[in-house]
């Protein structure tokens, strides 16, 4: 059973599930598994953030410690001091940093980094705040965490008292975060017409990264089903892209050219991949095994559509389709997509198109 299988057998009866872990049903219908401080938070009553109720701790200031991790409730996580200060000059720069939304901001599923302890006239511990991200703060004296005005002031409060790490993760957050609205302009510049009025039900997933292992080889056995969505809101989408492709492209040759090019324009790897390019796979397995083969065995396939044939090919889902597509091209078509993938400097490429096109492992 592979990984997805197991975490799914955990969770599929209310008396199998993990300790610490509870099945509530939500208010659509649903059914969600929590952990016991989600269910805390979601039965709390405590107060909406407000400044007037942290500025009261900020004038009370005599100390303040920082420590490295997040925090659980009243209680650091992690007892490693990275910052000391008895400093008024520290506590006012500190205090106009946090400046926050007087409205709820959520709930992070992280503990936060790192944790601000404050304590006030003799010794006496005041509030224990966690950051999150440089965008928001953790008080347990609220029930939501708080937005902060400006992140990067406390974060630059941290960095000019020699603790960098959270400033440097947040700039490389934005950075990812650059890199994913690329990915996701160049899938839509590439994506097919006809999807286009689509798009907004795709952007659900921009962010997430779908993990795949590479199947050792084309005998590998492994028979895994046609998995169009494992919902039914799942299937009736594909089944609308399905239908829109069908009608676009009634040729199903063009159509499945059309689509490993789209496949082919994707992030980069496949591995790790946003999760919203799944879609052009499983459109292209809604293709007959018959203009597939033709397709993928064109001699003037373009460059994307040599990376989408070769990303198809090895891919995890349906595997004994897709082997049964690869045993019926010949070896020179083969080897065409095999040195399209060894041009990559992506290692992970090279090993699965290896394993696939010339058994090697």
């Amino acid at each position: 059973m592979n990984l997805w299988g197991l975490i799914k057998s955990w969770f599929s009866r209310k008396d199998s599930l993990p300790p610490g872990f509870h099945m509530i049903k939500r208010p659509d219908g649903s059914i969600s598994i929590v952990d016991q401080k989600t269910i805390d938070y979601m039965e709390s009553k405590a107060p909406d953030p407000t400044q007037k109720s942290l500025d009261v701790v900020l004038k009370q200031l005599r100390k303040v410690r920082v420590y490295s991790g997040g925090s659980l409730g009243k209680e650091c996580m992690n007892k490693e001091v990275l910052i000391e200060t008895e400093s008024d000059a520290d506590f006012n720069e500190l205090s106009e940093a946090l400046r926050i939304m007087d409205e709820p901001a959520g709930h992070c599923m992280c503990l936060g980094d790192p944790t601000f302890e404050f304590y006030g006239e003799g010794s006496k511990r005041l509030a224990i705040i966690s950051l999150h991200h440089g965008l928001t703060i953790r008080w347990d004296l609220w029930k939501d965490d708080a937005a902060l005005v400006d992140g990067l002031r406390v974060l630059n409060w941290l960095a000019k008292r020699g603790v960098t790490y959270p400033l440097d993760e947040y700039e490389e957050n934005l950075r990812q975060e650059e890199i994913s609205e690329l990915n996701w302009k160049r899938w839509i510049e590439h994506m097919p017409q006809c999807l286009i009025p689509f798009k907004a039900e795709m952007t659900e997933d921009l962010g997430w990264a779908v993990f795949t292992t590479a199947p050792d080889s084309t005998n590998s056995g492994e028979v895994v089903k046609e998995n169009a969505g494992n919902n039914e809101d799942q299937r009736e989408g594909l089944d609308k892209l399905q239908k829109a492709m069908e009608k676009a492209y009634s040729d199903g040759i063009e159509r499945a050219l059309v689509l490993l090019a789209w496949f082919g324009n994707g992030a980069g790897p496949w591995s790790g991949f946003p999760a919203y390019e799944e879609v052009a796979d499983r459109l292209i397995l809604k293709i007959s095994k018959e203009n597939l083969i033709s397709a993928l065995s064109r001699s003037d396939l373009s460059e994307a559509q040599l990376e989408g044939g070769a990303r198809f090919l090895t891919g995890h889902e349906a595997r004994s389709f897709r082997n049964s597509i690869l045993a019926q091209l010949s070896d020179d078509i083969k080897n065409t997509f095999l040195e399209h993938v060894l041009h990559s400097t992506d290692e992970d490429k090279k090993k699965r198109a290896q394993g696939i096109f010339s058994g090697k492992k």
